[in-house]
């Protein structure tokens, strides 16, 4: 092995672990901001109909929240590989074909991630002059999950679309075995390690 082959996988392998720190921290905040909405709403009818009153800015907090608790689940999701995917149908297919369209679509997923990404980029400009009715913020902080799971999400693809190539390039070629077959198995295997 050579030591760019070396170097390859090791920046590859950091790569992974980053993400992976990125996906407990998206998943601790997505888990922070659902329970945080869970109590906001139980204080919020609490004081509405045991108190007759009620907390002004509850609604667009807990909009916000629930914001940031849906993207970054979402982004989670995608990296811990929890996402369905239609395989029974791809799986009838050849092994050549399963692998050129598994990277087909990390490259498609990472383009629409990056494409979202920046709409949202463009669009904050305006949204930083416009404000909220209650709280009176920025509209852009209604955006800025969608931008930053977008982003995380592309990263994830493009780790994905990586590794495969980089798996596929080490496979072993063993006689009478199909090995794209066997590296589709050990893709399956061990891309939620990633």
């Amino acid at each position: 092995m050579t030591s760019a082959v070396a170097a390859d996988r090791t920046a590859l392998a950091r790569f992974g672990r980053g993400l992976a720190w990125l996906g407990r921290v998206e998943l601790g905040l997505a888990v922070a901001a659902f329970a945080f909405v869970a109590t906001l709403t139980m204080v919020q009818v609490t004081l509405r109909y045991g108190f007759g009153g009620a907390l002004w800015w509850a609604q667009e907090v807990s909009q916000l929240a629930m914001l940031a608790a849906y993207f970054f689940s979402i982004a989670y999701v995608y990296k811990a590989n929890q996402d369905v995917l239609i395989q029974f149908v791809v799986q009838r297919l050849p092994a050549a074909l399963q692998f050129g369209l598994y990277l087909a679509i990390q490259v498609l997923i990472a383009a629409f991630c990056l494409l979202v990404a920046a709409r949202g980029l463009l669009l904050a400009p305006s949204q930083l002059n416009f404000r909220t009715y209650i709280l009176n913020i920025p509209k852009f902080y209604s955006t800025l999950p969608l931008i930053l799971a977008s982003l995380s999400m592309a990263a994830t693809a493009i780790h994905y679309a990586l590794a495969a190539r980089a798996r596929l390039a080490r496979a072993p070629r063993p006689a009478g075995v199909d090995a794209l077959e066997a590296e589709l198995t050990l893709l399956r295997e061990t891309e939620g390690q990633a």
